[in-house]
């Protein structure tokens, strides 16, 4: 399979790159690679200074199928991350301007919190505990046969 042309990836602006998938052509995005390798060398710099193992980051230097799953996913928790943060501003907005009480409007903003940190946390676990990062995963296809994502 021949690689994308520089035409069709320049085509592509940022926005339609991030939304089209891990592949493009059958081959990893370039943006997600970009986003993946960008990522574990600000992640390895932090966890160096920080004493701390590299495998529990959310990035590895691993294949590139593997940057562009885990660079899809990290959009895919910052994008949710968003979402509830505006969500729940919104919602505690409402609710205040109602007439709901302070301590009331804190206990909702409270739980609303817990649960945006709990979907990160699974997902950064989904990351750092995925199989097919291991040393040596067999990824099937091999490396220039992905399937479109």
């Amino acid at each position: 399979m021949s690689r994308p042309s520089l035409s069709t990836i320049l085509s592509l602006t940022p926005i339609r790159k991030f939304l089209h998938g891990e592949t493009i052509d059958g081959h990893p995005n370039p943006l997600y690679l970009i986003i993946a390798t960008r990522g574990y060398s600000i992640q390895s710099r932090i966890l160096h200074l920080l004493h701390l193992p590299n495998w529990i980051g959310f990035f590895s230097p691993g294949s590139p199928r593997l940057q562009t799953r885990q660079a899809a996913l990290f959009g895919v928790m910052l994008l949710k991350t968003c979402f509830d943060v505006l969500l729940g501003v919104v919602v505690v907005s409402l609710l205040r301007v109602c007439g709901l009480q302070k301590t009331e409007v804190r206990k909702l903003a409270g739980v609303l919190v817990f649960l945006t940190g709990a979907q990160i946390v699974g997902i950064w676990g989904m990351a750092c505990l995925d199989r097919r990062g291991a040393l040596g995963y067999d990824w099937g296809q091999g490396e220039g046969k992905m399937r479109r994502g």
